[in-house]
């Protein structure tokens, strides 16, 4: 009985996660997103999508913090936030609050990696702002010393604000 229930339930998750997966592929459309931000995503047939290579953000702050740069680790986190604002300027966000994992590094620039989460709902993007859910997220992350969470802490809280966000979304999508 056990295995049914479970398998009932991965088949929820299954839907729901085709289901999020194709209504941000139609925001995508409909707001014009540049593929740049999103990898240089191709989309091949049979339903295939192909990406540029990417590190992941998580790693790359892993790396800086593992050798001290604490100047580059701010850096990044600011080209993070930057990326997040950019976003919201095409009235989108990316709603799991998972930076780590969520987006990369591509040379010197911030792409999202996983746009299957995308939300065009500013009263979420607003609730998600309200609640500092990056910072949870943050928390679980290997490298998220007190120190580091307080460099990622002070970044979020001057930048990505309920005024940011205001005076951002929407303005090119």
């Amino acid at each position: 009985m056990k295995l049914i229930d479970r398998m009932s339930e991965l088949d929820s998750k299954v839907e729901k996660m085709q289901r999020n997966f194709q209504e941000s592929l139609d925001i995508i459309k409909r707001k014009n997103i540049p593929l740049a931000m999103l990898g240089h995503v191709e989309f091949l047939d049979g339903g295939m999508i192909k990406q540029k290579r990417v590190l992941l953000i998580q790693d790359v702050l892993d790396d800086l913090c593992s050798r001290g740069e604490v100047d580059e680790f701010q850096r990044i986190l600011e080209k993070v936030s930057d990326f997040i604002i950019e976003l919201w300027k095409y009235g989108i966000f990316e709603h799991t609050s998972k930076i780590g994992h969520q987006f990369g590094m591509m040379g010197e620039d911030v792409v999202l990696i996983d746009f299957g989460e995308i939300n065009d709902c500013r009263d979420s993007a607003e609730k998600q702002v309200r609640d500092k859910k990056w910072l949870e997220q943050m928390a679980r992350f290997k490298y998220s010393s007190k120190e580091v969470l307080d460099c990622f802490s002070d970044v979020v809280d001057r930048k990505l604000t309920l005024d940011f966000l205001n005076e951002n979304w929407g303005k090119l999508g």
